[in-house]
């Protein structure tokens, strides 16, 4: 399977529901109707992620590794260097979307593939995250952790 395409397939997918959404919402005179989408497909051993927004995917292996990209104001203004991550946890903007299915005129899903790695993959809304650190996230669901609890 070429992931590749798979991660198009979706990308057009998530266009094209973008653009329904838009659509029933000047319908029904509905405003601000919108939602993220995080998905991740494991095959063999490969991974294709499709997103939109600011639920991210997590790889837990011997450290913790952010695979998507925060679509947010907080996390395009520290790629700027113009606000650190500390000011970016306090900012009042820091659920600000810079885009979302079916709130955004136009969306561009990120698409990232890749070779599947030891470990664990984990999706993860900003409601849990910011309630904790992502020490916290790598120590409670590290595999090799979890398995010696269970020992």
């Amino acid at each position: 399977m070429h992931m590749e395409v798979v991660g198009s397939k979706w990308s057009l997918m998530l266009k094209e529901l973008n653009a329904k959404i838009l659509r029933y919402s000047k319908d029904n005179g509905i405003d601000g109707v919108g939602t993220t989408f995080t998905g991740i497909l494991l095959y063999k051993d490969k991974y294709v992620i499709a997103h939109v927004g600011d639920t991210r995917v997590y790889h837990i292996g011997s450290s913790l590794s952010q695979l998507t990209t925060d679509q947010t104001f907080v996390a395009r203004e520290i790629s700027r260097g113009t606000m650190t991550p500390e000011q970016a946890k306090v900012d009042k903007r820091r659920n600000l979307l810079l885009q979302c299915v079916g709130a955004s005129k136009v969306v561009d899903p990120q698409v990232i593939c890749g070779a599947i790695e030891k470990g664990a993959y984990m999706l993860c809304s900003d409601g849990f995250r910011h309630e904790i650190s992502e020490t916290e996230i790598y120590e409670s669901f590290n595999p090799i952790n979890l398995m010696n609890k269970n020992a």
